[in-house]
């Protein structure tokens, strides 16, 4: 049995057999034998000595039996392995690595890492604090959350930055914002403290703050902590000061000035503000100052100062030795008559009575004050002719370009032509600017309700803009054309005879008053607004000519208003109108000035002006704050 035991430990199928079949023969141990099969010359004595061997032992004895024990054995031997270096050797140690995670300043990660086997799969998420947001790994990856599949130590760390938020700063007027070494828009890092300087351009000054930010303060701070608008408000201070031109028209309408009873604060004494008016400066202080015919009180003019907030104080006493009467003064205009940088007044009185003084006069600027001298009126002659015209109009410009204001107007049928020292020489007007005055019986401009002088086809020469009061007579076709032009020629009569006649496409416009002028279609050359009252199915009409630029024009008043909006109704008169760029956003309103309505209210209504709409076309707005 010990001698069989050893052959059962061995693994060898080839061995089992040979130490069966030797033992089983010749009843000896057989380890020395195995020992040395498995030696290097295994695979030879395999092969060799087991077959030599068996043929040996077969020829002995027993060879039948031995037959049999072989085939049993040699199937069984088959079946198990041949030696031990055939068994797989094991597996060697899986290796293993760190990784390591962590975050910068303004968050956090979701694990610091560990050691992890080779092709582990390892997911972390950076996790930003509240004002801020992940940017990036230390290896440059944006993922997040990232998946790391372990190949090697690793050592990743997460870093943030600030929330960013707009800041917009937009500016009304004329002005800019300064922030330190920023640009417009700009993005800051949130809790960023931000220094804003309303910095005015010259002329303007700064108003307020609005927005986000609510203040006066200048310079101001504010935190950005999410996206903010600011916006800068500045308002013209030079704006007030007023150009002065040969051209009282030119006075009036090319400055940017405006004023309505609708605009708050009132005037003190609150004038019943209805005709005749204008701006000036009384105190030389930038800001603009008004000169007012009253009309509860025929027998003044009021004058108002108004300071850096548009607030109006009444100075009295003006006028050195006010004895006269204004009766119906329903112009005003102003013009520096004697070229001392002084800018002057005159008007024109148009009473109803016989005793109270008619013509035009002016109001001499003399520093202190104002001192009244008459340019023609009274029952004085001129060439023999009675200077008490109804005088209910009058215009000023350098008619004969000798440098100084001449005066036409007060229904005279002549040009007075001024010298510069408050002296004018009366000159005819040319025949077809002047007309028989059947009610007195004399030469007049009598058809005039008022008139401007104004270059209007830049040739040099002043023209004549003529407002006509066709009275009511409505049987003749061209009493609805209501407006004509002049032109000046450059010759001792100074004007054409022959007027350009404008078309009304209104029947019943029988009395022109206003005119505004500007360059609307932006092709170089002047287009006209007039302003027409009367009898147009109960309404006043404002109609608009367009320069064709050869001396004519075409009615496109249904092209500029939206929906015939500039039909008025009755009860209102909207005597003066004026293109003045009210609310500083580079565009001209067409704003009524002054206006009373029949009855006693003041023009008109719900609306004071028209505005540029998305058609482009003009609609009535309100406007109620200052320029």
């Amino acid at each position: 049995m010990k001698k069989l035991g050893f052959f059962f430990s061995q693994k060898c199928g080839l061995c089992t057999i040979l130490c069966t079949t030797y033992i089983y023969f010749i009843g000896q141990d057989c380890s020395t034998m195995c020992t040395i099969l498995n030696k290097n010359v295994y695979m030879l004595l395999h092969f060799l000595i087991g077959p030599i061997l068996f043929l040996t032992l077969v020829s002995m004895k027993k060879l039948f039996c031995f037959l049999y024990v072989f085939l049993l054995i040699s199937i069984f031997s088959l079946i198990i392995s041949c030696s031990k270096e055939d068994e797989p050797a094991p597996p060697p140690p899986t290796p293993k690595f760190t990784v390591s995670f962590s975050a910068g300043e303004g968050g956090s990660v979701s694990t610091s890492g560990g050691t992890y086997e080779k092709g582990t799969k390892v997911t972390v998420t950076a996790t930003p604090d509240g004002e801020f947001i992940f940017d990036k790994w230390s290896d440059g990856n944006t993922d997040n959350p990232r998946e790391v599949i372990v190949s090697s130590n690793l050592s990743l760390s997460a870093s943030f930055v600030k929330k960013k938020y707009a800041l917009s700063v937009t500016v009304e007027g004329e002005g800019t914002v300064s922030e330190t070494n920023v640009t417009q828009p700009t993005l800051y890092d949130s809790g960023t403290v931000v220094k804003l300087t309303a910095v005015p351009k010259d002329g303007w000054e700064f108003v307020e703050w609005t927005g986000d930010i609510t203040s006066t303060e200048n310079p101001v701070q504010i935190t950005i902590d999410g996206p903010k608008t600011v916006k800068a408000m500045f308002r013209s201070v030079f704006k007030e000061e007023i150009k002065y031109y040969k051209s009282s028209f030119e006075n009036h309408h090319l400055n940017n000035l405006y004023y309505s009873p609708y605009i708050k604060p009132d005037l003190p004494g609150s004038p019943y503000v209805a005709v005749g008016f204008d701006y000036l400066h009384l105190n030389n202080d930038g800001y603009r100052d008004l000169i007012v015919k009253d009309e509860n009180d025929y027998g003044r003019f009021r004058f108002y100062i108004s300071d850096k907030n548009r607030n109006f104080s009444e100075t009295k006493d003006l006028i050195n030795n006010y004895t006269f009467s204004t009766f119906g003064a329903r112009k005003i205009i102003t013009s520096d008559f004697n070229n001392d940088n002084l800018i002057d007044i005159a008007y024109a009185s148009a009473p109803d009575d016989e005793t109270t003084e008619k013509g035009v006069f002016v109001l001499k600027n003399t520093g202190n004050g104002f001192d009244r001298i008459k340019i023609f009126g009274g029952k004085d002659f001129i060439n023999g002719k009675p200077t008490g015209y109804w005088s209910h109009y009058l215009a000023s410009a350098d008619v004969n370009n000798d440098g100084n204001p001449d005066i036409i107007g007060g229904s005279m049928p002549y040009v007075y032509l001024g010298d510069g020292s408050f002296n004018f020489e009366p000159k005819d007007l040319p025949d077809g600017v002047t007309r028989y005055d059947g009610y007195l019986e004399r030469t007049a401009m009598i058809e005039f309700q008022n008139i401007e002088l104004f270059d209007i086809n830049e040739d040099g020469f002043i023209d004549i803009l003529g407002s006509l009061n066709r009275g009511q007579d409505f049987s003749k076709e061209d009493y609805k054309n209501t407006f004509e032009i002049f032109y000046g020629n450059g010759t001792e009569k100074f004007f054409d005879s022959d007027p350009y006649v404008f078309n009304s496409k209104y029947e019943g416009t029988n009395v022109t008053m206003g005119i505004a002028i500007d360059d609307m279609d932006n092709d170089g050359d002047y287009d006209i607004f007039v302003n027409s009252s009367f009898n147009y199915q109960g309404k006043f009409v404002i109609q608009y000519y367009e320069n064709n630029g050869d001396g004519t024009f075409s009615n496109e008043s249904e092209l500029m208003f939206e929906n015939e909006q500039n039909l008025i109704e009755l009860g209102s008169d909207p005597d003066w109108i004026k293109l003045v760029d009210v609310d500083n956003d580079g565009t001209k309103e067409l704003m009524i000035e002054g206006g009373f309505g029949v009855g006693g209210g003041i023009c008109c209504f719900d609306f004071n002006g028209f505005k540029i709409n998305s058609n482009g076309k003009f609609e009535r707005f309100l406007f109620n704050n200052w320029n």
